[in-house]
């Protein structure tokens, strides 16, 4: 069986979510199978790999903006490629996992090269949420107007944390109004060009509750009433 193959099988029979399947697709597409697709699925060796992992992390890249790949996208391969060669094993396909002793980028390497942001202080704070909340008065103006409509949005981003998904996915059921607390069920994901609703907890896991203060719920609220 040729690797490309098995890949091709191999990814037909995951069970993941469909936005693991939208990262896995593209990498499998476009930086493994055209350098390794052909070779037969038993002859793929570690070093093999690591060839492919230094290739990638210096040759420019047409999809990365002509850039080579970044570590972390790299190691994401690795673990694919890790999981494609383990369910192989399993199946008695080959004796071993050639990823195993493969050599990708470490977790060190990838922290170098992660961004740093930079953090708002309180006064820094205070200034966007001051500007977010101030009305354009022009022609129109009012509570749902766009110059103040997604206010809310960002008040919530701001004082809890959460991921964008999760902001969009709250719902009004799971908000405590008593005990100043939203309980985060569901996130709106991307899967192609679709927005999606799907649960945030996985496995029977209990919802996450964030414990927010008398002044987020106050802007909830506000905004509970407008919709």
């Amino acid at each position: 069986m040729k690797f490309g193959d098995w890949l091709d099988k191999w990814f037909d029979g995951l069970r993941v979510e469909d936005t693991t399947r939208g990262g896995y697709e593209p990498k499998i597409r476009l930086h493994v199978k055209p350098y390794l697709g052909a070779k037969r699925l038993k002859n793929v060796t570690d070093d093999n790999l690591d060839c492919l992992y230094r290739m990638l992390e210096t040759v420019p890249c047409p999809t990365n903006r002509g850039k080579p790949l970044g570590a972390k996208s790299v190691r994401h391969i690795h673990n694919i490629l890790s999981g494609a060669f383990e369910t192989a094993v399993a199946k008695k396909l080959i004796p071993v996992n050639p990823a195993v002793t493969a050599n990708p980028p470490t977790s060190r390497q990838v922290r170098s090269q992660q961004r740093k942001f930079v953090t708002l202080d309180d006064a820094a704070t205070a200034r966007f949420l001051g500007d977010i909340w101030a009305p354009c008065g022009r022609r129109g103006c009012g509570p749902l107007h766009f110059c103040t409509r997604d206010a809310p949005l960002w008040t919530t981003y701001t004082a809890t944390g959460v991921r964008r998904s999760e902001a969009l996915g709250m719902m009004w059921d799971l908000v405590h109004w008593d005990d100043c607390a939203i309980e985060l069920e569901w996130v709106v994901v991307e899967v192609g060009n679709r927005s999606v609703l799907r649960r945030l907890t996985k496995d029977g896991d209990d919802n996450a509750i964030i414990y927010v203060d008398q002044a987020l719920m106050s802007v909830l609220k506000v905004q509970w009433e407008l919709q």
